[in-house]
Order: structure tokens, then sequence, then C-alpha cells
């Protein structure tokens, strides 16, 4: 009787020790999971890519208006192309990645929180795009968003502008006109913000849409 009664102890003791385990685990992991988060807001001493140290690469700098006028804007501007390399440091959407070749074009700003440029994408054929990057101070990207194009393939020109409104705020207008008629076939305008911490967020203005082109 006594020998079942000391097993019974030793099993209730064991039962305990293993539950404190659990707890202590659970408690190693949070701690873990929030060191990690605060690892990401410090500076990080390996960065994938020195924002400022690409700056001399760029062909202009502080621009306040973007625009693309023709799918030749990367030779006639003798811009330097981006190698593979210093491409994939930038962290660049899949989109950008595999398009006909990325070219240094503005280098924008040096913000408390993040860096900005941008860069031109050429696509297929004769369409060519500007892209407004961010990048935090340990190099990782944060924002990309397409701020100007060209294109004049299928019988219409569409093309896309954008102004510096202010340090953190776009204004961009899209336009596609059917070039034979001289119609439009598609016109909006964003609101476009950049964000104390680099995020970039936009709102529209207006949408048209001529339904002549659209109604199949």
């Amino acid at each position: 009787m006594k020998l079942r009664f000391l097993l019974i102890i030793i099993l209730i003791n064991f039962s305990n020790c293993s539950g404190s385990t659990d707890n202590n685990n659970k408690q190693l992991v949070n701690i873990s999971e929030n060191s990690i988060k605060k690892d990401t807001n410090q500076v990080d001493l390996n960065p994938k890519v020195i924002i400022p140290d690409l700056k001399d690469k760029f062909k202009f700098q502080n621009l306040e208006s973007f625009e693309i006028t023709d799918y030749n804007s990367a030779e006639r501007l003798e811009l330097i192309k981006i190698d593979s390399i210093t491409l994939k440091d930038l962290q660049l959407s899949e989109l950008l990645a595999r398009s006909y070749g990325n070219y240094f074009y503005s280098y924008q700003q040096e913000k408390e929180n993040y860096y900005s440029i941008v860069i031109l994408r050429k696509g297929y054929e004769s369409t060519h795009f500007l892209h407004w990057l961010t990048y935090s101070k340990n190099g990782n990207l944060i924002s990309e968003y397409e701020i100007a194009h060209f294109d004049g393939e299928g019988g219409k020109d569409s093309k896309s502008i954008t102004k510096l409104i202010s340090s953190n705020q776009l204004e961009c207008e899209f336009k596609s006109i059917f070039r034979e008629k001289n119609e439009i076939i598609y016109q909006s305008k964003y609101s476009v913000e950049i964000q104390e911490n680099g995020i970039i967020e936009d709102s529209i203005v207006f949408d048209y849409k001529n339904q002549k082109y659209y109604d199949f």
C-alpha cells in the first residue's frame, strides 16, 4: 500500500515538472520572437544594399516631375544599367526583375527612416516605366510604385506622368488615347502618399472609361 502511494506521489510530481517545462519553453519562444522583431528595426551591420553608395550612378537627383516621352529614353539619356548583382540586392519584385533592363534614373530622398530612388524599367518593345522605390536604413525594400510609363503599341498612345507635390506627396495621372481618332480611352488620377515609415499608399481622385472601348 505504501509503495503504491509513493508511486502516485512520484507521478504527480513528474506531471507538474513537465508542465513547468512547457511553460518555460513558451516563454523562450515569445522572448525569441520579440527579439527578432526588435532586431528588424535596428541598423543591420551587414545591409543588403547601401543606397547612398549608389548615388553617383543615377542620372538625376531630386526631380519634381516624371515623364517618359519615347521608348529610347535609356539610350538617349545614357542611363547606367543596373547589373545583375545589384539588381538582386535591390530585392525588386518579380515584375521588375524579369524586365528587359533596369536603369538608374533618379536619386530622390534621404529621409530619417528611409531612402527614395527611381529606376527606369524597359518593358516589352515600346513600353517603358519609371518606378519609385523606398528602402529602410538597413537596406530592405519597403515599397515600389509605378509613377510613369510610355506605350505606343496597338494604335494607342498610353502614358502616365507624376508630379511631386510635397516631400511625401505625389500626384499621378494616367491617360490612354486612341491615336486615329484622338479619343480618350481611359483616364485616371491618383494621390500618392509616402508615409513616415516609407510605405507608399495611394487613393484615386478620379477615374474615367470611354465605354465605347470597353463594351464588347
